[in-house]
């Protein structure tokens, strides 16, 4: 009887766990527009872009059928599908979302971070952060 009771413990176990980089997950705040407000990082913090500094306009567009679009001073230049994981951060050491846009043969310099770990603030602020040292994150305010 003890053996029936622990191998049922242990399948339940193994059935509940699952791969940390392949967790799907549904989030409802991402959807919507967001504009692009800087990106900044890299080695030794040398990058610092913005709108002003680059006179581009950007604008990301995620939908709940996970697709999304990027649009450039008012003109799409990428669209495609995107997909939420969650992966272990190198910020904060939990697992937390990940989202990966699908860039495909893109050839566009947009300034932005597309794939990395993403948080979103009570103040309609997103942020996408490319997850490695010295690495580089974008930030986004939503449009209503």
């Amino acid at each position: 009887m003890r053996r029936i009771i622990t191998f049922f413990i242990l399948a339940i176990g193994f059935i509940s766990c699952s791969s940390e980089s392949k967790s799907n997950f549904q989030n409802s705040d991402i959807y919507g527009k967001w504009n692009w407000v800087s990106t900044d990082g890299g080695f030794a913090f040398h990058i610092h872009d913005t709108p002003t500094s680059t006179g581009n306009s950007i604008q990301l567009s995620l939908s709940k059928d996970n697709t999304f679009s990027i649009t450039k001073n008012g003109k799409e230049v990428v669209s495609g599908k995107y997909e939420l994981t969650t992966q272990k951060s190198i910020y904060s050491g939990e697992t937390e979302k990940y989202i990966t846009c699908e860039m495909g043969e893109n050839k566009e310099t947009l300034n932005i971070v597309t794939k990395g770990i993403i948080t979103i603030d009570d103040k309609n602020k997103l942020s996408i952060s490319d997850n490695f040292n010295d690495g580089v994150g974008s930030g986004f305010v939503g449009i209503k």
